[in-house]
């Protein structure tokens, strides 16, 4: 009787549930809605400076969001532990990772910012082990180590490490904090406070630098531009944020990796970016890390968190 429970009990925490497979399907689309802003932030940048982008960027995503503020806006009134410090860290980590990553770029190469500051898939499990004593699934460390491998073939980065690629390595370290503070906070704020919160933490935040920076060019295809990148941050970071419900920080951060994979397809099919060999084979490492996710047993995953304002990511 023992050994068949016991076998029983097995096979059930490697089965995936909806909640399992609803969360990495999130998590995916936030990967390619935030991967597509590449190219149109980019597109801004030519007129616009960083900080004011970054600035229009969030305004307009925190303000698409606010609906689901005011139609949840019992449930975010409740009294909760963190009700305001998880969106503030969370906004204010978000926010310095833009920075750092803009000022890694002014300093050193695309591909080494791109590898070195994905190195946060590093990061986070490390993270993880010392806070939990708990070892990653062989699966997923089997996708950390095809993750950064296909990274660095994807991004041709050399190991050179100057000024510029300590700030990008600084940004890893920013974006494992982000990814882990949703982790924390998410299953216990309502979707709705949360993601408007931070969001609002994060353009607040941005917006007195621009009194350092100025604005730059300020053209309407510049706006319109950083708006639509607005509009995609914020259904990315809803669906960010359903997902890390039902998925592990280093899960999560996984893939997460299909940001720049993305980001690199949107270039070669929007502007004259082409892909050669080495972004191929190296995204393609970088998928199969992505699908090693899939073979964590269930048991193995963050549960499902039920929250009446997380409707998109509800189980069922």
């Amino acid at each position: 009787m023992t050994d068949t429970a016991s076998g029983a009990d097995r096979a059930g925490r490697s089965a995936p549930t909806a909640g399992d497979r609803r969360g990495f399907w999130l998590m995916v689309a936030s990967a390619i809605l935030f991967g597509g802003t590449f190219v149109p932030s980019q597109a801004a940048l030519d007129d616009m400076n960083p900080v004011s982008v970054v600035a229009v960027r969030f305004w307009v995503a925190a303000l698409v969001l606010v609906p689901l503020l005011v139609r949840d806006r019992e449930q975010a009134r409740a009294p909760v532990a963190g009700r305001f410090a998880g969106p503030l860290i969370a906004g204010t980590v978000n926010t310095v990772g833009f920075i750092t990553i803009s000022a890694a770029l002014e300093r050193t190469t695309a591909s080494n910012t791109a590898f070195l500051s994905s190195l946060s898939v590093v990061v986070v499990p490390i993270v993880v082990l010392v806070a939990t004593r708990t070892r990653p699934p062989k699966a997923v460390l089997a996708g950390v180590a095809l993750a950064v491998a296909g990274s660095y073939v994807m991004t041709g980065a050399t190991l050179h490490i100057g000024t510029g690629d300590g700030l990008a390595l600084l940004d890893a370290l920013i974006a494992s904090g982000h990814i882990l503070s949703v982790a924390y906070f998410a299953p216990r704020l309502a979707s709705a406070w949360f993601n408007v919160g931070q969001l609002a933490v994060s353009a607040i935040v941005a917006t007195p630098l621009l009194l350092l920076t100025g604005l730059g060019d300020v053209t309407g295809r510049a706006l319109l531009l950083a708006a639509l990148c607005g509009v995609a941050q914020a259904v990315a970071l809803t669906f960010q944020i359903a997902g890390q419900r039902r998925l592990s920080p280093t899960s999560s951060v996984l893939v997460l990796l299909l940001v720049p994979v993305t980001g690199a397809v949107m270039g070669w099919w929007l502007t004259d970016d082409t892909l050669t060999g080495g972004d191929l084979l190296g995204g393609a490492l970088i998928i199969a890390s992505v699908l090693t996710v899939r073979l964590v047993p269930a048991g193995s995953r963050r549960r499902p968190v039920a929250d009446p304002g997380d409707t998109i990511g509800s189980p069922g």
